[in-house]
């Protein structure tokens, strides 16, 4: 039977546990990378012909150009825990509950984003780290 004291005495050792098991290992991928799939996914689209032309701080700015009409779309994305946050360059956060919700899973070199709608139903979209991979941009901050 545990005593007051025995309960005391594991709390130090029980926060650790639960602090590890809430930590942020996004393994390989850097947040430019998750959020590039996840737009991707979001719009159903290949994550390959998709820009990442600037992060600043959190914030991670996709952008692809359709070639048949020379449409250029810009996406904001930031990372949450376990979420893909994402809005249009200049529109609210995707953050209602009609919106699709974004979720990610790393499994080694492996992303999975899951796209829930607001009906509960889901799409998964697996990645491999080398699909993925894109350098950090040099380009100055595309918001100023």
């Amino acid at each position: 039977m545990f005593t007051r004291a025995t309960l005391i005495g594991l709390s130090p050792l029980l926060l650790v546990s639960m602090v590890a098991g809430c930590s942020n290992d996004n393994g390989p991928f850097t947040d430019a990378e998750i959020c590039r799939a996840s737009v991707a996914t979001a719009l159903n689209k290949d994550p390959s012909i998709f820009s990442v032309d600037d992060v600043n701080g959190k914030l991670v700015y996709v952008s692809y150009h359709e070639q048949d009409s020379w449409k250029h779309d810009i996406y904001r994305c930031k990372i949450e825990g376990a979420q893909a946050i994402w809005a249009t360059v200049k529109g609210p956060w995707k953050t209602r509950h009609t919106d699709d919700q974004l979720t990610f899973v790393i499994n080694d070199d492996k992303l999975t984003v899951v796209d829930t709608d607001a009906a509960g139903k889901q799409s998964k979209k697996r990645y491999k780290f080398a699909q993925l991979k894109v350098d950090t941009p040099n380009k100055s901050s595309i918001t100023s």
